[in-house]
């Protein structure tokens, strides 16, 4: 049987996904502990309902972002900003977009595998991306906040990957960084040390 969302780390790295994921501008999704399914010998799909463990660990994912967010708000969708597509991920962190253009990801670095795994959420022919150089930087590549967008049923959801990949321990803040985001991202990292290790320590 294939199960889908079935392991706690699938529940954790899909609720991080969102944590930071805003339905339109206005409003945010809150995440929830949902039912998970999985696919039986017959390929049909069976509506399971979360364990208690499950629903622990993600009360425990939700009070550390919240914590967090008291601490440190997190940055703002970005307004006026033309989608672009992104084409490729280059190492330590930076995107390249379809026009050629690129930006550094700023405040964090990404191993080799991290970055195989944030370049899938980043370059995806679903997935269009909000670039926002920063005005201060004068390292080439610009260094640049970068939001995701997608679109489903008329909606739109934005949501920050390199939250994601700091959660998942795909990235790291960078050391030295002057970054505006950088005690919030320290935060990320620390607060999921435990989660970060074994995530990535399930894909080795």
């Amino acid at each position: 049987m294939l199960r889908l969302f079935a392991h706690p780390l699938a529940i954790l790295l899909t609720l991080l996904s969102g944590c930071d994921r805003h339905i339109s501008a206005q409003h945010s999704e809150v995440p929830t502990a949902s039912s998970t399914a999985e696919l039986d010998q017959n390929g049909n799909v069976r509506i399971l309902q979360p364990t208690s463990a499950e629903l622990s660990g993600l009360k425990t994912v939700e009070a550390k972002i919240a914590e967090i967010d008291r601490r440190y708000p997190r940055p703002e969708i970005p307004k006026g900003v033309l989608p672009s597509k992104a084409v490729r991920m280059l190492a330590p962190a930076i995107v390249e977009l379809a026009d050629g253009r690129r930006f550094r990801l700023d405040g964090v670095t990404c191993s080799a595998t991290g970055l195989e795994y944030l370049s899938r959420r980043i370059v995806n022919p679903e997935t269009a991306v909000l670039v926002v150089p920063l005005a201060d930087s004068t390292d080439q590549p610009i260094a640049a906040d970068v939001w995701t967008l997608e679109e489903s049923t008329g909606q739109t959801s934005y949501s920050s990957p390199v939250e994601t990949a700091l959660t998942s321990g795909w990235c790291d803040v960078q050391t030295g960084s002057s970054s505006r985001h950088k005690d919030r991202y320290a935060a990320l990292v620390s607060a999921f040390s435990t989660e970060r290790a074994r995530a990535m320590s399930d894909v080795r």
